[in-house]
């Protein structure tokens, strides 16, 4: 996780309730290092865990953003 995320996952209580109104907007890479994938992965149940992590998580009024990388320079290219 990163120092930003690791920052305000620290500022949140662990059992907090959020009300029903709010929304929340994760990174799509987050899902790689918090979802830990099947042994016997496929593209749908890859998917079906991601989907599973983010209700479960942080409910259904979350979207999550996959951004593309046009430089193959970028420290991200590789979780791409």
């Amino acid at each position: 996780m990163s120092v930003l995320g690791l920052l305000l996952k620290s500022k949140v209580e662990p059992h907090s309730q959020f009300s029903q109104d709010n929304m929340f907007v994760i990174d799509g890479g987050y899902l790689l290092h918090a979802v830990i994938w099947p042994p016997d992965a496929t593209y749908d149940k890859i998917c079906n865990s991601y989907v599973s992590y983010v209700r479960h998580h942080l409910g259904l009024n979350t979207v999550v953003v996959f951004e593309g990388y046009e430089s193959s320079n970028s420290t991200k290219a590789a979780e791409q």
